[in-house]
């Protein structure tokens, strides 16, 4: 996925065993893991406070979605 931040920073956020981060340009990275605990890893790219792009696996958006959904029901309390 890439990462709408610079590299330096996201390496700063996750420990090395989580994957790998190479930079693209000055502002943005490519984050790659193998971990195949698609909800774990929605969280984790949730948790980078960054703006993020993903490209692979498909099923990663459907956790996105969800988490996202959850999140938004959580916040939107009267």
């Amino acid at each position: 996925m890439t990462v709408h931040a610079p590299a330096e920073t996201v390496r700063g956020r996750i420990p090395v065993t989580w994957g790998s981060v190479e930079p693209i340009d000055s502002e943005r990275c490519e984050y790659r893991t193998g971990d195949d605990d698609l909800d774990w890893l929605a969280l984790r790219v949730a948790m980078l406070d960054a703006d993020f792009d993903v490209h692979e696996p498909p099923e990663l958006l459907d956790r996105l979605r969800a988490l996202a959904g959850r999140v938004a029901r959580a916040v939107d309390v009267e």
